[in-house]
């Protein structure tokens, strides 16, 4: 992976185990400048992206995030990284309660057209619960 891609695409799971729907509305990572909320669209074969200020998350619901579906844009890499490397990482919800957890970094492929590369690292799916 050339130093220079600075981007890589973040996958994950997260239930809403509480009584109450949650807004998933940002998250971070002090490895990257800047992480965006994305969802890949497919319109009539077209693939693009867009980012989305916020997700909802219903009650006794789970939201995968995956190359084809949501996803984290993790922007501005700022150290090294090399396959296998824990990402810390903290989801924040609009009711002020976030959640941490680590990704691991593993090499995987872009799945949209709008990611350039051939091949992107992606972050793998850890599994995490929100009590609403």
């Amino acid at each position: 992976m050339p130093a220079s891609v600075s981007v890589r695409a973040g996958y994950f799971t997260v239930s809403n185990i509480g009584k109450a729907e949650v807004i998933l509305t940002h998250a971070r990572s002090p490895f990257f400048e800047k992480i965006e909320i994305h969802q890949t669209n497919n319109d009539a074969g077209v693939m693009s992206m867009s980012a989305l200020q916020s997700v909802v998350i219903p009650v006794a619901d789970t939201l995968h995030f995956t190359p084809s579906g949501l996803h984290l844009m993790m922007m501005g890499l700022n150290r090294p990284l090399l396959d296998g490397a824990e990402i810390p990482i903290q989801i924040f919800f609009s009711n002020g309660q976030f959640v941490q957890f680590n990704m691991q970094l593993k090499r995987g492929y872009a799945s949209s057209a709008n990611h350039a590369q051939s091949s992107i690292n992606v972050c793998s799916n850890p599994i995490v619960g929100i009590a609403g």
